[in-house]
């Protein structure tokens, strides 16, 4: 997502990354889209507290096409797709969730600084993470 304001720590992106069984997800600052911070992220963030994934569902930006996640997912054996350019129902969930993370920002960035909104990005998910989800009968959150 992006790009935003440019935060105090020179992040202009946001990374957002959903589990599609149990809805957990994380929103992760980058400074870019290139695919080696995409990638970096990807595998320090995610990877590296939630264990590998079967599969990886991305959009088509380039980042997520590269040469260099593309031989992540391989040597990984992850199995990579991707959406359907313009059809917007074959990544519904994502959306969701990209649109609850800009409202919270967009409130903050509202009534604070604008280069700030990368210290509030972490508590921006909290109601979306303790929200119940009918599907599933239980939060996304395992402390909740």
């Amino acid at each position: 997502m992006g790009p935003l304001p440019t935060s105090r720590r020179r992040n202009k992106y946001i990374l957002v990354i959903v589990d599609y069984f149990t809805k957990w997800f994380e929103v992760l600052p980058m400074p870019n889209q290139e695919a080696s911070t995409t990638t970096s992220l990807f595998v320090n963030e995610w990877i590296a507290r939630s264990g590998t994934p079967i599969d990886l569902r991305s959009d088509q930006g380039a980042a997520f096409e590269s040469r260099l996640l593309i031989e992540l997912c391989r040597m990984l054996r992850i199995h990579k797709t991707r959406t359907t350019p313009y059809h917007p129902q074959s990544k519904g969930s994502i959306e969701r969730t990209k649109r609850t993370v800009m409202t919270s920002l967009r409130a903050f960035i509202e009534r604070h600084q604008s280069a700030c909104w990368g210290k509030i990005l972490p508590q921006c998910p909290l109601a979306y993470k303790t929200a119940e989800y009918r599907v599933h009968a239980f939060t996304t959150n395992p402390g909740a």
